[in-house]
């Protein structure tokens, strides 16, 4: 198994669990990251794509 490449100098890598969600927006010339768990509608439309071929 290869291992995975390292993020570019001067970027990050965040790791997530799949239940929760994120956003990302523009805030004072600056990116912002906000992250909140999954509702349950869309927890449940995330199982349905999981299930399509």
């Amino acid at each position: 198994m290869l291992q995975p490449e390292p993020p570019a100098r001067g970027t990050f890598a965040l790791l997530i669990p799949s239940n929760m969600a994120w956003q990302a927006s523009s805030f004072g010339g600056a990116l912002r990251l906000d992250f909140r768990p999954l509702r349950p509608r869309e927890r449940a439309s995330r199982v349905r794509e999981k299930g399509k071929p």
